[in-house]
């Protein structure tokens, strides 16, 4: 997990770098960039796995259930108009005394928002998640593996200001996946191509500087 939080922090720095670009999209209305941070709580999504704990039953959604990202947020200077762009960190999962389970991906989102509400933004936007994996541990059992490839992902979110350079936001993020590969101990499976429902319902924090 913390090299997957390093990579996001690494390319936030890229992100930065790629400013003036997110600048021209604004047109030359552009006034004010800025580096941006945000995390939430998602649910939603197929099953991926269902594992029997000592405590009962723990299942990992495939939109689920955390992420972080970073990046950088545009606002025009006289439309009611921002753009942000994020890459960020996804991720599933848990320890238990018979195995453990895990789930990340790392999404690319770019959301647009009008902002001529007082308090308010709301958005849509555009998302593409990479390197999306699962491992299922269980004691008794052989490990199970996936790989899933994910299409793009329409975002919607409405966002009420805090303060100036805080929002709390409600999102629904309509994504898919397909299961490309898959192991079970040793035996690998490929060639699935099994869509998998990763929509998802979430709360996030957003913070500039």
């Amino acid at each position: 997990m913390r090299t997957a939080l390093f990579r996001t922090l690494s390319l936030a720095g890229l992100l930065a770098v790629a400013a003036p670009a997110l600048a021209d999209t604004m047109g030359s209305d552009a006034q004010q960039i800025r580096f941006v941070v945000h995390g939430g709580l998602t649910m939603g999504g197929d099953n991926l796995s269902t594992v029997q704990t000592d405590d009962g039953k723990d299942k990992i959604k495939a939109g689920g259930l955390f992420q972080v990202g970073a990046g950088i947020l545009a606002q025009a200077g006289t439309l009611p108009l921002a753009a942000q762009l994020t890459y960020n960190y996804h991720a599933d999962g848990d320890s238990y005394e018979n195995g453990s389970t895990s789930y990340h991906r790392q999404p690319i989102e770019l959301t647009f928002f009008y902002t001529g509400i007082e308090n308010w933004r709301l958005g849509a936007g555009v998302r593409k998640s990479g390197s999306a994996k699962f491992n299922v541990k269980q004691d008794g059992y052989a490990t199970v593996r996936g790989t899933l490839e994910s299409d793009p992902a329409l975002i919607l979110e409405a966002g009420y200001a805090l303060s100036p350079s805080a929002w709390l936001s409600a999102r629904y993020v309509d994504e898919s996946y397909t299961l490309k590969s898959a192991s079970v101990g040793n035996a690998s499976i490929q060639g699935l191509n099994e869509k998998v429902d990763a929509s998802h319902a979430g709360v996030f924090i957003t913070f500039a500087f």
